[in-house]
């Protein structure tokens, strides 16, 4: 989210989506910020490249590493000058119930 919200200095839109979908839940974020080249979604997910001015370019790449540690998935889709859509897919398995998550 915080990626989102800083690619968009100027303002914009921003878009928190969470769904059921086949064996968990996803859980998207959407900006619409400047976007990204293929080749720039590549980088961003090898590590090392960052916009910030003082950003490591190793966000995406431990959010994936962890989502890819839980069983689940980190995916980008983006469009140069149309903006960004990050979802996470939390697979079932490590959900729980509302029961489980419930406060005593």
């Amino acid at each position: 989210v915080s990626n989102a919200i800083e690619a968009m200095p100027r303002g914009g839109e921003l878009r928190l989506r969470a769904r059921t979908r086949a064996g968990g839940v996803a859980i998207a974020v959407e900006d619409t910020g400047p976007g990204m080249t293929r080749e720039e979604t590549q980088r961003a997910l090898s590590g090392g490249y960052s916009r910030k001015e003082h950003g490591t370019g190793m966000g995406l790449v431990l959010s994936r590493h962890i989502m890819e540690k839980l069983g689940g998935t980190l995916d980008i889709e983006s469009t140069p000058g149309r903006g960004t859509c990050i979802e996470l897919f939390f697979p079932a398995s490590i959900c729980g119930t509302w029961k489980e998550a419930a406060l005593p």
